[in-house]
């Protein structure tokens, strides 16, 4: 399941894809590739702690007539407990004018 999961990122995720991520105060600029490696060491991650994830969106933004921003909190569960850390996520979404956001 988590396979079929991981290859619509492979197509969901534009390659032109730029993020940073920012660790105990260190930051860390990515691109696509980087992006795709990660969701899968995530993905094994929690296959093999038998992990849960728990996701809240915090809010979703408009930003202009094409594009949407989501803000998204995700904490992993692991054995019924949360761990101490959550993610913070800030994406934007656009609908692609070639195959009109489908």
């Amino acid at each position: 399941m988590e396979r079929i999961i991981f290859k619509g990122l492979e197509k969901l995720i534009s390659r032109d894809y730029k993020a940073r991520e920012i660790i105990g105060g260190d930051i860390f600029d990515f691109g696509y590739e980087e992006s795709l490696n990660g969701w899968e060491q995530g993905f094994s991650f929690a296959k093999e702690n038998n992990a849960q994830w728990n996701i809240n969106v915090i809010s979703i933004l408009p930003l202009r007539e094409n594009e949407t921003m989501a803000i998204l909190s995700a904490t992993l569960i692991i054995q019924g407990k949360s761990i101490e850390t959550a993610n913070l996520f800030f994406q934007t979404f656009k609908k692609d004018s070639i195959t009109n956001g489908n």
